[in-house]
């Protein structure tokens, strides 16, 4: 589910000699045998839904939830409901039953309360801005924008939020299959934290912003930081609307591209942000040392005093 308005990219072909042949080539006929294929029932494709939750269960779910005024139970992602407490308006794609006897299941959930609206809004807004002036790119002194996102317990981030810690900031996404890559940097993250002096140790933040909102809901999020091992203090992963997740890479000065139906190649570099807000440099890539990272950071610490 997008929150906000989303960044699309016209690509742009060009096509040889033998392709440019090969495109003026008719389509075969499709054979008689072929039958167009037939939507799935109504009732069975999920729908767009906003409830206030009643009471949630256990860590694993089930919810109840006001739908239009229908006390309903629903499954839901096992996070949930820890994230999304009685009271709360939430927002998901309501799946119908995979059999009898089975519940709903709500997908996909993220905060609907209005509030959050208006600041996803305006977030998303100052990113494009940013975005529309082609001069303008993060560079050394520069504040870094926090705008609409959220983190893994779907609570809104502003810099206010980081005052007087210093942020490492990663993108990455949940779906990444490749060990060296997203988890690899998450876990790297986690080695670079454990090794700091302990009096530096609760003033630094690893923060790691998704690159696949659509799919990282907050519930998701809570549960990559677990499934990784670093559901603790000192360590948050950021969603919201692609256009902020997205918007935020670009201003970054990064490239991504997207492969298959998961599938999401992008740059890695970590981001150094100072307990002001602003840039004071980048780490590059996945073969920077812990320790030479560890070093660097103790030595800007030292500076700043």
């Amino acid at each position: 589910m997008r929150l906000g308005s989303a960044l699309f990219v016209l690509p742009v072909f060009c096509l040889s000699g033998a392709d440019l042949l090969s495109a003026a080539v008719p389509p075969l006929a499709k054979p008689a045998s072929v039958q167009t294929a037939v939507l799935p029932p109504v009732s069975s494709i999920p729908r767009d839904v906003v409830g206030k939750v009643l009471a949630s269960g256990p860590k694993r779910g089930p919810f109840a939830i006001d739908l239009g005024g229908v006390p309903t139970q629903v499954e839901v992602d096992p996070p949930a409901a820890e994230i999304f407490l009685p009271g709360s308006l939430v927002r998901g794609f309501l799946r119908p039953p995979a059999a009898a006897g089975l519940l709903p299941r709500l997908e996909n959930l993220w905060p609907a309360e209005p509030g959050i609206f208006d600041v996803l809004e305006q977030g998303v807004k100052a990113i494009e801005t940013a975005l529309s002036d082609t001069e303008k790119r993060l560079g050394t002194g520069n504040p870094f924008p926090f705008h609409a996102l959220m983190d893994e317990r779907a609570r809104m981030v502003t810099p206010e939020r980081f005052k007087g810690r210093d942020v490492l900031v990663n993108f990455l996404y949940g779906r990444c299959s490749d060990p060296t890559m997203c988890s690899g940097t998450a876990q790297r993250m986690a080695s670079l934290h454990a090794a700091l002096p302990e009096r530096l140790r609760s003033k630094v933040e690893m923060v790691f912003v998704t690159l696949d909102p659509d799919f990282d809901t907050p519930a998701r999020c809570l549960q990559y930081l677990r499934n990784i091992g670093i559901e603790r203090p000192g360590f948050c992963m950021l969603t919201g609307p692609a256009a902020a997740t997205e918007g935020l890479y670009k201003l970054c000065g990064l490239r991504m591209e997207r492969f298959g139906e998961t599938g999401i190649q992008h740059t890695q570099i970590t981001f150094w942000i100072d307990g002001e807000g602003r840039m004071k440099g980048t780490f590059p890539g996945k073969d920077v040392s812990v320790e030479s990272m560890v070093g660097a950071l103790v030595a800007g610490f030292s500076e700043a005093r």
